[in-house]
């Protein structure tokens, strides 16, 4: 419970910054795999290593899905 003495955090714009971008697009080159943890069809946890994840924008990334129509696909529609 938050109290006078203890106010809430104060709410800000996601905003990735330029270092976490540098970081993110040269993860691949550096031998580094980002990991993307999703519920699949039987409501159990998958993960999966991407070497294709890059900074799309400000406030997005972009990761290829090699089959349009599979678990992560499909996961991210359904969760």
């Amino acid at each position: 419970m938050n109290s006078p003495q203890n106010p809430p955090p104060t709410l800000t714009e996601l905003k990735l910054p330029e270092s976490l971008k540098q970081l993110i697009n040269s993860a691949f080159e550096r031998g580094k795999y980002f990991t993307v943890a999703y519920v699949g069809p039987d409501d159990r946890p998958e993960i999966s290593f991407r070497g294709s994840v890059q900074v799309y924008s400000d406030t997005q990334l972009a990761i290829w899905a090699r089959n349009p129509e599979g678990g992560l696909s499909h996961a991210i529609s359904r969760n």
